[in-house]
């Protein structure tokens, strides 16, 4: 495990597989998932919300890079390595790249109107809650005066 502070806050990652290349200074960082669709696995990075998981890792690997190998980049993509649980596939590695780690922790809005919150929105209500000694209600519910307003 490897623990980092992220916007005051303490956090602990366990990283399944860090690529060191010597020659080149670069660190990439991959985590591995068993999955029965890997083929699908583009749809369940958000559905199971590995998004999130890829934000944190790789912002955690950031302060681990500095920390440890300060003149080495560390690759801006992270790495899915998919492996099928049902054989019908063969393994494979799915980049999710910078763009969207970025999103993961700012959270977004996906092409269908569906708000996917990040890291950021997380880490708010967590705070929220804490200081407000109340896990019941969110930070956004508390901005809105408890009045949420349906939209199509």
């Amino acid at each position: 495990p490897y623990e980092f502070e992220y916007r005051g806050q303490k956090c602990k990652i366990l990283i399944d597989r860090l690529e060191i290349n010597h020659t080149k200074k670069t660190v990439t960082v991959f985590d591995i998932k068993c999955v029965w669709d890997s083929l699908g696995f583009g749809y369940t990075v958000f559905k199971d919300r590995y998004y999130i998981q890829a934000a944190l890792y790789w912002t955690g690997c950031v302060e681990l890079v500095k920390e440890l190998l300060p003149s080495y980049t560390l690759n801006p993509d992270f790495f899915f390595i998919i492996a099928d649980t049902t054989l019908n596939y063969k393994s494979c590695v799915y980049k999710y790249p910078q763009g969207l780690i970025q999103l993961g922790l700012s959270g977004f809005v996906d092409n269908r109107g569906r708000k996917w919150s990040g890291v950021n929105e997380i880490m708010d209500d967590i705070l929220f809650c804490r200081e407000n000694n109340d896990y019941k209600d969110s930070l956004e519910l508390a901005r809105v005066d408890g009045v949420v307003t349906i939209e199509l």
